[in-house]
């Protein structure tokens, strides 16, 4: 595997933990009141506990988690241009959301377009 790889899992198992908590504990203390709003939360949620557990299955060798991972990215990308969340509780387009985005998006890019690397340990 690639230690690059390594590095972008070991960074996004940590960030899909950090937003899976955040958003779990916003859906928990202050619930929404419109069903759209909670179900878009609740999407939110999924997805980062499946990046999460995607990350950790990179960090031992899976294929599959490198695509699962550039979903996450992806969508995450997506939410912070159509502003539907503020980001490490910033505002929307500020230069920690925008710097994140960039992340995400180089992040996506080095776990889907490198094929010609081996990703057995």
């Amino acid at each position: 595997m690639n230690a690059t790889h390594k590095i972008v899992g070991m960074l996004w198992m940590a960030i899909c933990g950090y937003f899976f908590a955040t958003l779990v504990q916003g859906v928990y203390e202050a619930p929404p009141d419109r069903f759209d709003t909670l179900a878009i939360s609740l999407f939110f949620v999924l997805l980062y506990l499946a990046g999460a557990i995607a990350s950790f299955y990179l960090l031992i060798g899976a294929k599959w988690a490198r695509f699962v991972l550039s979903v996450v990215a992806l969508l995450t990308v997506t939410a912070s241009v159509l502003g539907l969340f503020a980001f490490f509780n910033s505002p929307p387009f500020s230069f920690v959301g925008i710097a994140f985005d960039i992340f995400a998006l180089a992040s996506a890019g080095v776990l889907l377009f490198a094929r010609k690397y081996v990703v057995a340990p």
